[in-house]
């Protein structure tokens, strides 16, 4: 008998309920950790921003032109290379 149709006593509650599958209980804490996962890889896009910009934020002591999108960009990256660098993680700079 294949481990995921394995029958067991499902719980609710710490409590026994109907009689679900290994394999089902298996999915629905896969499915947790697979939501998870992806919460993380957003977490990036939504909280590790740069503010350099000054007390107005016009980056106005940086240019004019797309210049000083361009250092905030890099700022960025470079912030995040070092950030891995002290947690021991390897990162590449693109």
């Amino acid at each position: 008998m294949l481990i995921c149709t394995k029958r067991k006593a499902g719980c609710t509650h710490l409590q026994h309920a109907l009689v679900c599958t290994f394999g089902y209980n298996c999915a629905v804490y896969l499915s947790g950790l697979a939501r998870h996962a992806e919460r993380l890889a957003e977490m990036g896009r939504r909280c590790l921003l740069v503010q350099i910009g000054g007390a107005a934020g016009t980056l106005a002591s940086l240019g004019n032109d797309n210049a000083s999108l361009r250092v905030r960009a890099q700022l960025a990256v470079e912030l995040v290379y070092m950030i891995h660098q002290s947690l021991g993680m390897s990162y590449k700079i693109t």
